[in-house]
C-alpha cells in the first residue's frame, strides 16, 4: 500500500529556508498513520509510522551563540620565554602562576599549534589570572595582535587594579611594553575562550 505524504508535511517543508534541504524516507510495507510537525523553526518534523516515531531533521542547522567575555585583557611584549615571564609576574604580584596544559588549535592552513598557558586562582578574593602565549611556530593565537607576545587575562579585577598592574608590568626588566586590549573589538576573540 502506498501512502500519500500529508499536506502539512509538504507545506512545512515548502516553507523552510531555501538553503535548508530535507529528506523523506520511505519504508517498505509501512504506511503513514499520523503526522505532527513542529513549525516553530521548521527544523524538526515528527513522523509516526506503524506506531514508531521517527524524527526527520533538516540537513543544515546553524547554531548562533553569543559568548560573554568576562575578563580584562593585557597584551605583553617580551622576548623572554614563557616560564621566565611567569616567574617575574609571580615575583612582582606575589601570585603563583602554574604551568597548565598547552592550548591546542588546529587549522587547515597552519596545522596543529600549541600555545603555553599558566594559571593562578586566588581563592581568597575569588579571582583568576591566566598568562597565555600568543605565538607558536610562526602562528598567532590572536593574529590581529602580533605585537603581543603574551596575554594576561584577568578575571574580576577593577579598572584601577588593571592600570596599576600595567604600570608594574612595564617595570619588569624582561618586558618591552604592556597595553590594555578591548576583548570585544578582537576578530579572533573566540580563541581566548577556555
Amino acid at each position: 500500500m502506498e501512502s500519500k505524504i500529508p499536506d502539512s508535511l509538504s507545506d512545512s517543508l515548502a516553507s523552510t529556508d531555501s538553503n535548508v534541504s530535507s529528506s523523506i524516507f520511505s519504508f517498505k510495507n509501512s504506511s503513514i498513520h499520523e503526522f505532527n510537525t513542529n513549525t516553530r523553526n521548521n527544523f524538526i518534523s515528527l513522523l509516526k509510522i506503524n506506531n514508531s516515531k521517527f524524527i526527520i531533521l533538516m540537513s543544515k542547522m546553524i547554531l548562533l551563540a553569543d559568548f560573554e567575555y568576562d575578563f580584562q585583557l593585557i597584551g605583553i611584549s617580551s622576548h623572554a620565554k614563557d616560564y621566565r615571564l611567569s616567574w617575574e609576574l609571580n615575583k612582582k604580584f606575589d601570585i603563583n602562576l602554574v604551568k597548565e596544559e598547552e592550548v591546542v588549535f588546529s587549522s587547515k592552513k597552519s596545522g596543529i599549534k600549541e600555545f603555553s598557558m599558566y594559571f593562578y586562582q586566588d581563592d581568597l578574593e575569588e579571582r583568576d589570572v591566566r598568562l597565555i602565549g600568543n605565538k607558536s611556530g610562526g602562528s598567532y593565537l590572536v593574529p590581529e595582535k602580533k605585537a603581543a607576545d603574551f596575554f594576561l587575562m584577568l578575571y574580576d579585577y577593577n579598572y584601577l587594579e588593571i592600570n596599576e598592574m600595567m604600570r608594574e608590568i612595564r617595570k619588569i626588566n624582561v618586558v618591552l611594553t604592556a597595553f590594555e586590549l578591548d576583548v570585544n573589538t578582537l576578530k579572533s576573540k573566540e580563541n581566548l575562550l577556555f
